[in-house]
């Protein structure tokens, strides 16, 4: 399973999204939702209507080590 961040036009239709993977996170703000999803199924995302991009999530470092 991959963890992806997905960009949508609109929350409230996530049916499409939610037959292929299970949605964890949804913002409360923007048009933001994560989804856990088979590496299988990723390519079917491109033909979502309903997406605007798609991203892997990444641990980032928020500040880099001084040495």
């Amino acid at each position: 399973m991959k963890k992806i961040i997905l960009q949508v036009k609109n929350k409230e239709d996530l049916q499409a999204i939610n037959r292929l993977a299970t949605i964890v996170y949804m913002s409360p703000v923007l048009n933001v939702v994560g989804i856990e999803i088979q590496e299988k199924n990723i390519p079917m995302l491109n033909s979502i209507e309903n997406i605007i991009s798609w991203n892997y999530t990444v641990k980032g470092n928020l500040m880099t080590a001084i040495s």
